[in-house]
């Protein structure tokens, strides 16, 4: 059995307070009561008890238990439940903690369901007793419960503009931030990218109240609870321009105020190339047949790969840019070196983890598991083909605009077997404690930092691709022999 308040606010200063369920009847028996029951870790038999007495839903009921649970505001017939999270955000760990709070709302009585602290609650129950909120009805001590779980969401808000106000300096500074601090700043954007998604919910659940169902509480409630939806409509408003404008900052400036190559659209026709086209030189011979198997591989193995081609001499590898949409809009195209503030020469430094963090800081939300995904095939790719330039300028992203929250990866580009040319290569950034190219155990290690679940069967695609494309291309020439017998060797490593 969890902990039980149960509480009657009566006319004048007189309250009734109990401790066990069994006591809901007789104070609800109170005339012109207003009942506030609060239940921390409650039983299922606790909550039985309650919803027998009250009438709630049971799909309500089962959510209250299961914790854990979306925001979310639904009307029932006999009363609402509004399942929101109080907030607050350690700075100094970058961490957003929240705590679920169940409501459930009735005509005269309000039953608030939680586990752990109870901060919220006992500095609502303090404003009641002093603000006599609870002499005027179920809406008004709704109103002052909501008001201090609002207080805490601008709390949150004033912290994150401190944080940048106080970090903007050294973040757009001419030198790199040092990384502990550029992970400092990844895991704050992620944890406003948090705060961005509970403010929101909140803000959808009290306009909807303001807006339909004024009418289930007393006269005079109103501009309360329009005050209660306003603040959340702040809240939530500064939570997204404050997530726009480090994006735009970060998109536009670099991470260390390295402007990125954003191709800005032009009238009429793109002045531009449709194609990337590259050779080798004469200390790398058959390159563009090397580049061509290898993102043939990728291609087969279903990453995405812009249109490419060889040249009917095999002396040219050909790809369509990718920093146009279908339409022929130019898209805006940034490195990872230049989102890490790093410059191009400092493109070997860093880690594939490091671009797991990155990618979760800059890709738009809906995009990062696809986008984490891509990295690891990537990744897995090179170590399979025997990649050793699979550096910060050889991962990007592309997007409409620096304001459109659209940004997502782009797709791989620039895949080769560089031990053709330098003996004994490695990977062009660490992965785990080094650069070698990695087995299959240090992959899986990796598609937990990338949340991979299927990190076998991918890298197993990527092999059986390798197979068939080696197979199929077998009428190339002779140099096509040299890549196939390092990368069969590969294969069989």
């Amino acid at each position: 059995m969890g902990t039980v308040i149960v509480r009657a606010y009566g006319e004048g200063d007189k309250t009734v307070e109990g401790s066990t369920l069994d006591e809901v009847s007789d104070l609800l028996g109170i005339t012109g009561a207003t009942l506030w029951v609060d239940l921390q870790d409650p039983s299922p038999d606790d909550m039985k008890i309650l919803a027998d007495e009250l009438g709630l839903h049971h799909l309500a009921v089962e959510d209250a238990l299961e914790r854990q649970q979306r925001d979310k505001y639904v009307h029932y017939d006999d009363h609402l439940f509004l399942v929101c999270h109080a907030v607050e955000l350690d700075a100094a760990q970058a961490a957003l903690h929240t705590e679920e709070l169940d409501v459930f709302i009735g005509d005269r009585w309000l039953v608030t369901v939680h586990e752990g602290r109870r901060d919220l609650l006992d500095s609502a129950a303090n404003r009641w007793n002093q603000e006599k909120l609870s002499q005027h009805g179920v809406g008004l001590l709704l109103y002052g419960l909501l008001d201090e779980l609002l207080d805490g969401y601008s709390d949150v808000i004033e912290a994150f503009e401190e944080y940048y106000d106080a970090t903007a300096d050294r973040v757009f500074a001419d030198d790199p931030i040092e990384p502990t601090e550029q992970r400092h700043w990844f895991e704050m954007r992620r944890s406003l990218n948090q705060f961005r998604r509970t403010a929101g919910p909140i803000n959808d659940a009290l306009g909807s109240m303001a807006d339909r169902d004024l009418e289930r509480f007393s006269p005079g409630v109103a501009p309360y609870l329009k005050d209660a939806a306003g603040e959340a409509s702040r809240v939530a408003s500064e939570a997204e321009a404050l997530r726009e404008l480090v994006d735009r900052y970060v998109l536009r400036s670099g991470i260390s105020g390295i402007q990125p190559k954003v191709v800005v659209p032009e009238r009429g026709r793109a002045s531009t190339a449709e194609f990337i086209v590259k050779s080798g030189r004469d200390e790398y011979p058959a390159l563009a047949i090397n580049e061509y198997v290898c993102m043939s591989i990728a291609k087969a193995a279903g990453l995405a790969v812009p249109e490419f081609w060889l040249s009917d001499d095999r002396e040219l590898f050909v790809m369509r840019r990718f920093d146009a949409d279908a339409s022929g809009a130019r898209l805006g195209f940034e490195d990872f070196a230049a989102l890490t503030g790093r410059q191009p020469e400092q493109k070997y430094e860093g880690s594939y983890r490091m671009l797991a963090e990155a990618i979760r800081t800059f890709v738009a939300i809906d995009e990062v598991p696809a986008a984490l995904t891509q990295l690891f095939d990537t990744v897995a790719l090179s170590c399979a083909v025997g990649n050793g330039d699979a550096h910060l300028k050889n991962f990007g992203v592309v997007y409409t605009h620096p304001e459109a929250g659209d940004t997502r990866m782009a797709p791989v580009y620039d895949v080769v077997n560089t031990t053709m040319y330098i003996e004994n290569d490695s990977l062009a950034l660490k992965l785990g404690d080094g650069k070698a190219f990695a087995g299959r155990a240090r992959l899986e290690e990796f598609a937990r930092i990338c949340d991979v679940a299927d990190a076998d069967a991918r890298i197993d695609r990527i092999l059986a691709a390798a197979e068939t494309v080696l197979d199929a291309e077998r009428p190339l020439d002779d140099f096509l022999r040299d890549v196939e017998a390092w990368l069969s060797e590969q294969m069989r490593g």
